[in-house]
C-alpha cells in the first residue's frame, strides 16, 4: 500500500516504523528539517519538507494516488483540515488523530 504520514513526532514516526516493516511504501511530510532528516537517516521512506494542509505538498506527496493519509500533526484541527484536504484531492482514506475528545464540539 502507499501511505502518507503527515507529522513527525512521536505518532507519527511509530506508524513510519511499523509500516515500513509490513513493506509498504511510506511518505512521511513534516515543517521540522531536523524532524525529516532523522527520518530519513533511520527509515527506508520518503521524506518531503513542508505543510501538511498544503495542497502543493499534498500532491507532491502523491495524495492524488495514495491508498492512505494519515494526519498525525501537533493540533486536532490540522489533522481534520489535512484529512479533509486529502479527500478533496485523491480518493484515499483518511485517518485524523484526534487527542481532545470534545475538540469536535460546536459552543
Amino acid at each position: 500500500m502507499k501511505i502518507i504520514i503527515v507529522g513527525c513526532g512521536k505518532v507519527g514516526i511509530t506508524l513510519a516504523e511499523q509500516l515500513t516493516k509490513e513493506k509498504h511504501y511510506v511518505t512521511v511530510i513534516d515543517t521540522n528539517y531536523d524532524k525529516i532528516r532523522a527520518v530519513t537517516d533511520s527509515l527506508d521512506v520518503r521524506c518531503i519538507e513542508g505543510n501538511g494542509i498544503c495542497s502543493d505538498v499534498l500532491l507532491d506527496a502523491g495524495v492524488d494516488t495514495a491508498d492512505i493519509l494519515i494526519a498525525a500533526m501537533e493540533t486536532d484541527e490540522k489533522n481534520v483540515m489535512c484529512t479533509l484536504i486529502a479527500k478533496n484531492l485523491g480518493n484515499c482514506q483518511a485517518i485524523a488523530r484526534i487527542r481532545t475528545a470534545n475538540s469536535c464540539y460546536v459552543h
